[in-house]
This record gives structure tokens, sequence and C-alpha cells, in this order.
């Protein structure tokens, strides 16, 4: 929700004048471009690509956001656009950009979204809606994540999380791109074959950008920016338990949890979400971020710094936080553990080309390439 404002020069820059405040707020202004004085583009990340096509007096949503970034444009003619999309490739719009395709890679790709691993070898992920008409793609692979292939739609939706109860029963958080950029409350759809078809369970209240944490099949929270809300009878309702923001959580039964605030700060809670407690950790450790596994492993991710150096490390813990393992590991950028499987194997997605992967419970990362 950036406030943003439009100068124009008419005399090469040597002076501006205001042309509009009737640009979107949503998102962070990344990068205009202009091709000529009356057709342009503004790059807002977490929002998408705004349009005008008459000089930057009014806007329109161009393509909307959901886990890329735009990095790049190329504007050969009046109608003919390219845009490079951190996690997505590569599109090109053929009518000044009211439609887009992708070029790169080739349709489903690798996911550039969550992902959910049964084992090494199997697992599903999401692509965001990005380009796609028919909304949320859900993928599959049977090699560990070298190659995808098209196991499921979600028309309509943007599918934000996945969170695997067992081999079969999976649950995904989703939201509905709204027509003039944003989102609407999430949604909780749930599917007992492995991504092949899906079910709503329940609007989430007043929940504008959730999270799930999974305990087993009925107990299950999700948490954001307005607080944290519970549910113990599959989805079938909610109840909220706090109005504190978390941006991060895991839950290892229905009353025990771990969660982070935007301080990077580790919390605790014991009564299901009502109360946060902060976390003492061992030495100068910033988490960003935590994964759980009930009912008793949990990693934290982040650095250790001394004299101004840090090492990336994860904590774990296999007791439910009572005593912790300091790992330090090898990338250079630190991945979050997403999908952790008996202690050793967590998978990461980074869009394109491909994701980090561990077997040995976090020391060493390896890149996969995906296609």
């Amino acid at each position: 929700m950036q406030l943003k404002r439009l100068y124009a020069s008419q005399d090469g820059g040597r002076t501006w004048a205001l042309r509009s405040k009737d640009v979107p707020s949503g998102g962070y202004a990344y990068w205009l471009a202009f091709r000529s004085p009356d057709a342009g583009m503004l790059a807002a990340i977490r929002f998408g690509l705004i349009a005008t096509s008459d000089g930057g007096r009014h806007w329109r949503l161009s393509l909307g956001s959901g886990d890329w970034t735009p990095e790049a444009i190329a504007w050969p003619s009046r109608r003919r656009v390219y845009v490079v999309l951190r996690n997505l490739g590569l599109a090109r719009s053929d009518d000044g950009g009211r439609h887009w395709q992708q070029l790169y890679p080739a349709r489903p790709g690798p996911p550039a979204g969550p992902v959910s691993f049964s084992s090494i070898r199997n697992g599903i992920g999401a692509r965001s809606e990005g380009l796609d008409p028919d909304g949320g793609v859900i993928v599959a692979t049977s090699d560990g994540g070298r190659t995808w292939r098209l196991r499921s739609r979600i028309p309509g939706f943007h599918v934000r999380q996945l969170e695997r109860v067992s081999a079969a029963s999976v649950w995904a958080v989703a939201s509905r791109p709204l027509p003039h950029g944003g989102y609407a409350p999430a949604r909780v759809l749930r599917s007992g074959d492995d991504g092949r078809h899906w079910r709503q369970v329940i609007a989430v209240p007043a929940l504008g950008f959730g999270t799930l944490s999974r305990v087993d099949a009925r107990v299950a929270f999700v948490y954001g920016e307005q607080g944290t809300l519970r549910t113990v009878d599959g989805g079938a309702s909610w109840r909220r338990r706090s109005e504190e923001p978390i941006y991060a959580a895991a839950f290892l039964d229905r009353d025990r949890g771990y969660g982070m605030k935007g301080d990077d700060r580790l919390l605790a809670t014991s009564d299901g979400g009502k109360a946060w407690q902060p976390v003492a950790l061992p030495g100068r450790f910033r988490a960003l971020g935590v994964s759980g596994d009930p009912p008793n492993r949990v990693w934290v991710i982040g650095n250790a710094c001394f004299g101004g150096r840090c090492r990336g490390r994860i904590l774990r813990s296999q007791d439910g936080g009572a005593r912790w393992t300091q790992i330090n590991y090898n990338a250079a950028v630190p991945p979050f553990p997403a999908g952790w499987l008996d202690g050793r194997f967590a998978i990461v997605p980074v869009g394109v080309p491909g994701h980090y992967r561990t077997l040995d419970g976090g020391r060493s990362w390896h890149f996969v390439v995906a296609r």
C-alpha cells in the first residue's frame, strides 16, 4: 500500500509537474517504462504490472502478481510486449499488455509457489495463477523434483500454501484475485487424493493473507496479520484465538506451537495461540523462519552473527523445544525449510529453474535444476 505519484517533464528533465495522483497504491514501485508519451507500464512488487494509455493520468492492472517479481521489460512495437518475471520466466503480450502468455518455461513447468512431499521422490507443488487463465495450477513429481507434470487446476484461485496431512490428504490456502488488484480473503481447500481433486472447506473469516499450520486431519491453525484462527473439526468451523500478528508459525498439537513476528524473535504458545511468549535461543541467533513436524520436531532457520559476520544456522529440536541442536548449513542464501520428512529431507522451491534440497537434515544444500 505504497503511496505513488507520477511526475512528467516536457523539457528533458529540467522541470517537472505532477501528472497524476491516481496511481494504484498496491505494492512497491520497482520500475517505470514508457514506450511513447501515452503508453507506459509501472512494475509494483507484490502487486503486478500496471498500465496506462493516456500518459499516466489513469491506470489499470495489466498482470496481477502472485509469487513473482517483474524484473525487466522489452517493448518492440505498440502491441508486442515482453516481460521477464522472476519465478515465472518470460511472458509476452500481443495486445499492449491486456492479455499475457508464458513463453518460458513450457507449461506447466516447475512450481513457483509452495510444495508438499510425501517421500523423497513424490510430491506436489503449486504455480500461482500468474499467467494461467484457469487459475491455480497443481503440478506433481515422482523423481525428487527434477521433472514436473500437470496434476490438477483450482480455477480462479492463487495457491499460497500446501500442507500435507498424509500421503493422500493435502490442505491448501488459496485466494481469489480481485479485478483491480489484491486478493479476496483466504479460503482453505482440501484434497483426499494427493491434489487431483479439491473441495472448499470454508471461508476463513477476516483473514486477508492466511498461512496454514496443520496438526492432523481435524486440527489446523491459520494465522497472519489479523491474528490466529483454529479449527478442531477439519475446517468446518474456525474460532479466533488472538489478534496478535504472526507471519510464520508451526504448531505441534492443538495447544503447543511456535511463531514469529516482524522483529526476528521466536515466540511460543501453550494455549493454542491465545498468548505468545519469547523463546531464548542459544548464541546470537537471528531467526528467519520456523517449521514443525507434529508431535515434537521443530526447525528454526536463521543466522548467527559474530563480529559483523553472519553464518547460516538451523536450530533443531526433537522434544518440542526443550533442547536445541545447532546445524551450520552451506547455502549462500538461507533456504526456508519447507516439507521436512523424517528430520533429514527438505526441499525449498525458488521458482525457475529449480529448488534447493537437503538429505542430511540441513547440513548441506544442493541446487536441483527442475523442468
